[in-house]
């Protein structure tokens, strides 16, 4: 099951649309970041319009993905954003219910 939400969210980000990435998450989702926490639908539109989504040539090269516990996933991934490659980890926790 988390495999196939990751490839969702992949797939999602790849498309270059905010709306088929927001499918992933739920309305009261949460993405924390180094310095800020963003929740809700509304919130995480606005983070990735004016992240990821402002490339006007965006190649994400996700690396192999761990699993921990029952519910989360820890993947590395290039982002690669009009010729500049910037490596992240991005952790995300499931939810079941």
């Amino acid at each position: 099951m988390r495999e196939q939400v990751m490839q969702k969210y992949f797939k999602a980000v790849q498309s270059h649309s905010v709306d088929n990435i927001l499918e992933v998450f739920t309305s009261d989702a949460i993405i924390a970041t180094a310095d800020k926490e963003i929740q809700g639908h509304e919130q995480i539109r606005e983070f990735y319009l004016n992240g990821i989504l402002k490339c006007k040539h965006f190649t994400p090269v996700y690396g192999p993905y761990f699993l921990s516990g029952a519910d989360q996933i820890a993947v590395e991934i290039i982002l690669r954003c009009d010729g500049v490659d910037r490596l992240v980890g991005d952790f995300f926790t499931m939810k079941t219910n």
